[in-house]
């Protein structure tokens, strides 16, 4: 018996320290269901309404799935005391307050925060959480988890034009979409690069005029601003891209790239672009469709060069903070040797360049990024009529066992020259 004692005491003193120990709003359900039978009406409503004001800011997760699965139960009692409308909507907006809350800040998985997504009851709440998403998903640091969140913002504009939301609820979810794009190319940019293109019609050839057989080649990449994701269509001839998209989206978890011509692109022909691309090969096969013409352009592009060449290989030689990266470069660009070039940076932290490649020509770089762990430097400019230009440097040692930037510069013509400038000390 004396031992039966001692057993029953410690039980109740483990049961005293969990519930010393627990951190969450409801630590047991059922006996707090128990304290609110014996309420009114009115005191349920104000348990719910307190716990509604004291975690509205709430952003941890087992918090938030507490008083998700609470909101439930609660919500359950009040139907079976009978209390009135105005009552049993309080657990309602206390669920709907946990999944807002969920979506935002519990772990990034496209299918979970799409299934939570669905279960908001207003448009404010969506707004809410695709805020959060277009303020926090260039700041997430693994490509995973970005390309998780611009599906889920898919879906959410989607979802608002379908069932007639507000624009705003759109507009903020495309914005999700288009800086999650811009974030995924900078850190794992398989779809950058130039691409020559071979460009056929349908039904017939006649039924897109003479562009299909100019057109060779094509650049893709991220303008590291607010254009946003490029696309450039032009042929060796030209002097001017054919077409050029700018803020063109990726979707389809970085596989697909879609552009429409907008009064962004006033140069350009009224026209659009779905691209699939194979982030492993890079090759890309899509259709253009030019409202001049009543066919359809079919589109197949082969990679001459890639940013992701970078990403994949062994590497820089070391890891190098950006304060080192800055200075005075000399080396060559398409040949040019003597070519000058000067990483700078302005005290709010962007990363800027100017490129000398003689004769007085200077080419300007006026937005940059630096992903130190894989040791590449990007910078874009604009070049007029020639359209945005993208010089990608990885800090990388040469046959000479030197430590120099190698890379290349993208352009929206055929031309992708080679570059590589060694520091100045």
């Amino acid at each position: 018996m004396k031992q039966l004692l001692v057993t029953a005491l410690m039980l109740v003193n483990f049961s005293w320290a969990m519930a010393q120990d627990c951190r969450l709003p409801v630590c047991n359900m059922t006996s707090k269901i128990e304290e609110m039978k014996v309420m009114n009406q009115d005191g349920r409503f104000q348990v719910i309404k307190e716990m509604r004001t004291k975690y509205r800011a709430e952003t941890d997760a087992g918090v938030l799935n507490n008083l998700l699965e609470f909101s439930g139960v609660a919500r359950a009692l009040m139907v079976e005391m009978g209390d009135e409308a105005w009552v049993v909507r309080e657990p309602d907006y206390l669920k709907n307050s946990a999944i807002v809350g969920l979506v935002k800040f519990d772990k990034i998985n496209d299918a979970l925060m799409i299934k939570r997504f669905s279960q908001v009851t207003d448009e404010g709440s969506a707004f809410d959480i695709l805020a959060h998403w277009s303020t926090n998903v260039d700041k997430l640091d693994n490509v995973e988890d970005v390309l998780a969140v611009t599906a889920f913002a898919e879906y959410a504009k989607k979802w608002a034009i379908d069932t007639k939301q507000e624009a705003y609820v759109a507009r903020e979810a495309e914005k999700v979409m288009i800086l999650g794009a811009q974030h995924i190319s900078r850190l794992n940019p398989s779809h950058e690069g130039s691409y020559e293109v071979k460009v056929t019609c349908k039904p017939t050839p006649k039924d897109c005029g003479m562009i299909p057989k100019a057109i060779t080649h094509m650049s893709i990449f991220d303008t590291l601003g607010a254009k946003g994701l490029a696309v450039n269509l032009a042929g060796s001839q030209m002097s001017a891209p054919f077409y050029i998209y700018t803020s063109a989206l990726l979707t389809n978890n970085g596989t697909h790239i879609r552009g429409i011509s907008t009064d962004a692109t006033p140069t350009t022909r009224i026209s659009e672009i779905d691209l699939d691309v194979d982030m492993k090969t890079g090759k890309i096969t899509g259709r253009l469709i030019d409202a001049q013409f009543i066919g359809e352009m079919i589109i197949e592009g082969t990679p001459v060069r890639r940013m992701s060449e970078f990403y994949t290989d062994q590497g820089p030689s070391r890891v190098v903070d950006v304060t080192e990266i800055l200075g005075h470069y000399k080396g060559q660009l398409a040949g040019i040797e003597n070519s000058e070039l000067v990483v700078s940076r302005y005290a709010s932290g962007e990363l800027v360049a100017i490129l000398d490649i003689g004769s007085g020509q200077n080419l300007a770089f006026r937005a940059g990024n630096y992903n130190s762990k894989k040791g590449v430097l990007s910078f874009s400019g604009q070049g007029g009529t020639m359209g945005d230009r993208k010089l990608v440097l990885a800090l990388r040692r040469n046959n000479k066992g030197r430590e120099v930037l190698t890379g290349f510069m993208m352009t929206a013509t055929p031309k992708t020259p080679a570059a590589e400038f060694a520091k100045v000390k």
